[in-house]
């Protein structure tokens, strides 16, 4: 059985847990496990980087050097903030590496550039999970067009994107052509929801 480091975060331990609760009942079916990192917080998401970005900084920091005990190379996420900031604060310790020392020193922790953090789609695509899924089907939704929506956390910046451009761009078309036409496609949900 795979074993994935797993961070749920606040909210899949409070207004989300209906996702948390989910994506466990999935997982057990499809023989991996996830392995609650100890001593989690905030990722350092929107409300603490509001506030203080280096404090944001540091506890996105945390949680990845708590990720990496023990040996562990692959941190799995679910929610889409979660996955970017904790992506991009593991890329910032090598680009600024006075940032990572200080960081280190502050915190009393390694930090692993090499951790791997993926989200649950990325666990979940990949081409063994993506046959075990085929063998789990109970009941096929063959047919049932799907809406496909990422969000731009998970496909900007490019360089931390979830996948490669092609296959988002073409996902996007395929979303186009069940949904139809829409003056918002392509920018973001909380300006396209915006008055004019």
């Amino acid at each position: 059985m795979s074993r994935f480091a797993y961070f749920p975060g606040c909210s899949l331990h409070a207004t989300a847990c209906e996702y948390d609760e989910s994506t466990r009942a999935l997982v057990g079916c499809l023989d991996f496990g996830l392995e609650e990192i100890e001593d989690w917080c905030c990722c350092g998401a929107t409300p603490a980087d509001a506030i203080d970005a280096e404090s944001a900084r540091l506890l996105g920091l945390w949680n990845l050097a708590q990720a990496a005990k023990g040996g562990r190379s692959l941190l799995l996420t679910e929610c889409a903030v979660y996955f970017s900031r904790l992506r991009a604060f593991r890329d910032e310790a090598p680009a600024k590496p006075a940032l990572g020392e200080e960081a280190r020193a502050r915190l009393r922790l390694p930090i692993d550039p090499d951790l791997e953090v993926l989200h649950i789609a990325q666990a979940l695509a990949a081409e063994p999970m993506r046959e075990r899924l085929r063998a789990a089907i109970v009941r096929p939704l063959a047919g049932l067009p799907v809406a496909c929506y990422y969000g731009c956390l998970l496909t900007r910046p490019a360089a931390r994107a979830l996948w490669t451009t092609p296959r988002i761009r073409t996902s996007w078309r395929t979303w186009s052509a069940w949904s139809g036409p829409s003056r918002s496609r392509g920018r973001c949900a909380s300006t396209a929801a915006a008055p004019p």
